[in-house]
Formats: structure tokens, C-alpha cells, sequence
């Protein structure tokens, strides 16, 4: 590696990065789907990896996020090695090499791990309600919107989806499965 980065900050070896950190923190809350790239950029001394360290550490950040995960990332990167150094820091240490299972595992790790948004929440009850209380709708529901990005616009379609598809059937079981299999990837339908 090129160098090294440490989420360790130091309040005492950097003075005046308050608005900077306050903008940064800003854009992270205001998020509404996912989490926003933010580049920090700029010519060598500027602060930039001070402004991440101080960001990083404020309580407000570590109180919102489930996880916070700091990677350092020289300029002649590798992405199979930044993948591993987040599994790592994700506790994962028996991590493979293969490109597909890593993002897999990271997927599984972020999705798995996040903390619920409160209208999201909403939807997921929604959904439970329409199962009717039966454990194979719920799981089978349950199973496929663990996969789905966590973005109100995805778990709304497929709200969307389950009333349209009760409209015309009324079995439960059967619209929670026709709904699981139709979001299949194409290679498992055959």
C-alpha cells in the first residue's frame, strides 16, 4: 500500500473543520434512499482525511448508522482487497476470493444488519397483514424482501403488487408465492 489511513481522529491536531463536518453530516441525514456518495477532494493538506476521521467519530454519526465501516483506499486500489478489508471490519474473517461471493457477503451484511427505516416498517406491516397471520405467506414474503434494496420505492411496488394480485385471487399463500417466484432472476425460474 501507498499509505495508511486510521479512523482514529485527534481533536486537538485540527481546528476550523466545523462547517465542513457539519455539511457532510447534513447530507448523510438527509439521505431518503441509501446512503449519498460524497467525495471529499482536494490537493494534498487541505484536511480531507482529518474532516472523515472527525466525521466518522461524532457520536451523532455512530448513534445513527447500525455500522460505520472505515477503509482505507490508496490511489493504485484493488476492489476484491477493499472488499475483504469491509468484510474484515465486518467480523467476517473467513473471506474468499471470488469477486461475486465478497459483494454477496457484503450485500448480506449490510441488508441484514441495517436499521429498519420507520416507513419502511410501515410497508413491512402492511405486508404482514395481508398474510393473514400464516406462517408460509409471512416467511415466504418475509424471505424475498430481505434481498430487495432497502428503498421505499421498491418495497411500495411490491406492496402495490400485493394488492393488485389479492384483487384478483384471494389465497394468500398462493399470491405470496406467485409474487416470490415471479422475482426470481430468470436463471432459477427454469
Amino acid at each position: 500500500m501507498d499509505g495508511w489511513s486510521s479512523p482514529v481522529y485527534d481533536h486537538t491536531q485540527a481546528v476550523g473543520l466545523e462547517g465542513d463536518t457539519r455539511k457532510i453530516k447534513d447530507w448523510l441525514f438527509e439521505a431518503k434512499d441509501g446512503l449519498p456518495a460524497i467525495g471529499i477532494v482536494g490537493m494534498g493538506g487541505l484536511a480531507k482525511t482529518k474532516i472523515a476521521q472527525k466525521v466518522f467519530n461524532e457520536r451523532e454519526i455512530e448513534n445513527h448508522f447500525d455500522r460505520r465501516i472505515w477503509i482505507f483506499v490508496s490511489q493504485t486500489f484493488n476492489e476484491e482487497l477493499i472488499m475483504i478489508s469491509i468484510l474484515r471490519n465486518l467480523g467476517d474473517a473467513n473471506v474468499g476470493d471470488d469477486y461475486r461471493e465478497l459483494l454477496r457477503k457484503i450485500n448480506q451484511y449490510l441488508l441484514g444488519k441495517r436499521c429498519p427505516n420507520s416507513e419502511l416498517e410501515v410497508i413491512g406491516k402492511e405486508i404482514v397483514e395481508k398474510c393473514k397471520g400464516l406462517p408460509l405467506a409471512i416467511k415466504t414474503v418475509g424471505g424475498m424482501m430481505l434481498y430487495k434494496p432497502p428503498h421505499l420505492r421498491e418495497w411500495q411496488k411490491t406492496t402495490e403488487r400485493f394488492r393488485e394480485e389479492l384483487a384478483e385471487i384471494d389465497d394468500f399463500v398462493m399470491v405470496s408465492l406467485q409474487i416470490s417466484y415471479d422475482e426470481l432472476p430468470p436463471y432459477l425460474k427454469s
